[in-house]
């Protein structure tokens, strides 16, 4: 599959563009408008003999399915949710097939082509057959903000929009805050089963505009591939296109703000180790400060996640650091027992802990991190 990069530029004049590439379609001279379809789709054949011209909403091929070239540009992404399970972006989508109905002659017409835009697209909308293509797992309306209609002489229709969708996903967070996550978007016909509409990708590909990004993500990169789907019965199978972007995870906010501050609390807490003078119920509230702190840190995470069933790599590091400082108390308890009765063996289990607890911590950490689905 194609992947298609678009030039250098910043969400919002990503989305100019691709408004500007609609209006361009629209007034284009016939010479470039057949120098871009010739690049991008092939030659309609002609209507077979006793096709039925009169009947325009029916399907264009009545003898086997009609293939829909179906491309997209992703010029924005508008928001990704994890809690809620979703995502918004902005598209601009082109997708052709051939209607032997549509044909003229350009002798009469004196033009090789038929462009409606505005109002205009709307009436010719209407006059059509339509592959009634929509987002299978979209949450709500698409919203079409800008749409060009084109009618090659041969028969080939070509639609161009601009528009806003909201999708339905699904996230795995096992490797929070070092996650990358597919955005899927499913593009589907509701209307026709694959017995009468095929998708194909498109020669332009499933493009993502450079300098698209979005808050805590970055993209990497789209693919698109065709597959079956079923019905809401199962017994009917419709020719789906899936496109899927992946996104990378900007995990810095997480290691700065959460990461180094927890390290540093665990750390403070081997503090004891070199109190060898302080009572124990002193030892003692020092680690319980670190676990107070680390169940504060817990809760203000896990606010900006949703209830999975599973851990995320950031609750292990925490349930980690948690043991460690429990582990800590322990030993804390274990000293004040040998403190009167084996004062010597008492300074002696101090000191290799002080070197003891930061390499067991940092064996737990990298095992924790280089496997992230090991628990």
């Amino acid at each position: 599959m194609s992947l298609v990069r678009a030039s250098s530029r910043c969400p919002a004049q990503s989305v100019v563009a691709a408004a500007a590439s609609l209006l361009a379609l629209a007034f284009a001279t016939p010479a470039a408008f057949a120098a871009d379809v010739a690049s991008a789709v092939r030659t309609c054949a002609p209507a077979p003999s006793g096709f039925d011209a009169t009947d325009a909403h029916s399907p264009p091929d009545s003898a086997g399915p009609t293939v829909v070239e179906f491309s997209m540009r992703i010029v924005d992404l508008t928001d990704i949710d994890v809690v809620e399970g979703r995502f918004g972006f902005t598209g601009y989508g082109s997708f052709t097939w051939c209607d032997p109905r549509q044909a003229f002659d350009p002798a009469r017409t004196g033009t090789h082509r038929k462009v409606f835009a505005g109002p205009r697209s709307d009436q010719a909308f209407a006059r059509i057959w339509q592959p009634d293509l929509g987002i299978a797992n979209g949450i709500g309306p698409v919203r079409i903000t800008k749409r060009v209609i084109t009618v090659r002489a041969d028969g080939r229709v070509r639609i161009d929009g601009l528009f806003d969708a909201e999708v339905a996903a699904s996230f795995d967070l096992r490797a929070f805050p070092l996650d990358e996550q597919v955005l899927a978007i499913h593009v589907e016909s509701f209307s026709w089963n694959e017995d009468v509409l095929q998708l194909r990708e498109g020669p332009r590909g499933v493009a993502v505009a450079d300098g698209v990004s979005i808050p805590e993500w970055r993209v990497v990169e789209a693919r698109a591939r065709v597959e079956e789907s079923r019905g809401p019965k199962g017994d009917v199978a419709f020719s789906r296109l899936l496109v899927e972007v992946d996104v990378a995870r900007e995990y810095g906010f997480y290691v700065f703000k959460v990461g180094v501050p927890l390290v540093l609390i665990v750390v403070l807490s081997w503090s004891v180790f070199w109190m060898k003078d302080e009572p124990m119920a002193g030892r003692i509230r020092i680690s319980s400060t670190g676990v107070l702190t680390i169940v504060a840190f817990q809760f203000a995470v896990g606010g900006n996640l949703p209830r999975v069933p599973y851990l995320t790599l950031l609750d292990r590091v925490m349930i980690v650091s948690f043991m460690l400082i429990a582990v800590t108390v322990l030993q804390i308890i274990l000293v004040a027992h040998y403190e009167e009765r084996d004062a010597p063996r008492a300074r002696r289990i101090d000191r290799a802990s002080r070197w003891l607890f930061p390499l067991l911590y940092a064996a737990l950490l990298a095992a924790v991190v280089q496997l992230p689905h090991w628990i």
